[in-house]
């Protein structure tokens, strides 16, 4: 049986949404961030979901989400789903399922609101993640926004839901520093050092928020600087 709490809402915002069509999945990092920025621009506000997963990280997330409601006020719609782990560590250390967990998250806000779009916020160096060398191949590289597993989750959800979903990229043909041109343009420039992309979330410190040596550091790094 279930001993822990239950979370009881998934929706939490200003109000309760009257039309949405749209759900960005929101991590907390820079891609992200510029999704949501790009939407909350927009005519029709989106639903942000967001997977809750450490304390670490859940700091970053809420800080963001509260940056995007003071410039947008009465906007933004913001659907976290809370599931940390307590008392012991994972036996598994890698983040494989994280992308069919963030989809499946996405599915139910969508289920809720009546969405039909689901947007995953990644740059196109990443999404595709080629490999840099031989060794590089087959489950030693992440591709969890590859076109191809987007393609195929898409029709997996349309099939569940009984209609159509739309599963997309709309960064899958821009680079790292093309979406940080896209944040500065849409005024989010100085948002980028409250967000968090780096892939050690163990060894965080308030001193080191970032590791700076994994690769998600290093492009992100490079980016900027660019």
């Amino acid at each position: 049986a279930h001993k822990g709490p239950v979370q009881s809402d998934l929706l939490r915002g200003e109000r309760r949404p009257a039309e949405v069509d749209r759900i960005i999945l929101f991590s907390g990092g820079l891609d992200s961030l510029t999704g949501a920025l790009d939407a909350l621009s927009s005519e029709t506000p989106p639903v942000l979901v967001t997977h809750c997963s450490a304390p670490k990280t859940i700091s970053v997330q809420k800080r963001l989400i509260k940056e995007l409601a003071d410039r947008f006020p009465g906007r933004v719609i913001w659907a976290p789903a809370t599931g940390t782990l307590r008392g012991q560590e994972a036996k598994e250390t890698t983040q494989r399922s994280r992308s069919f967990f963030y989809a499946a998250l996405g599915y139910a806000a969508a289920s809720v609101v009546g969405a039909s779009r689901i947007s995953f916020c990644e740059n196109g160096i990443v999404s595709v993640n080629l490999p840099i060398s031989r060794q590089v191949i087959g489950t030693m590289a992440t591709r969890t926004t590859h076109p191809l597993f987007l393609h195929r989750l898409q029709d997996l959800l349309s099939q569940v839901a009984e209609r159509s979903i739309i599963v997309d990229n709309p960064y899958a043909w821009l680079t790292k520093t093309e979406v940080v041109t896209r944040l500065h343009t849409l005024g989010g420039a100085d948002l980028i050092a409250k967000t968090n992309s780096c892939s050690s979330v163990r060894a965080r410190t308030q001193e080191h928020p970032l590791c700076g040596c994994c690769s998600q550091c290093l492009d992100r790094r490079f980016a900027v600087l660019a």
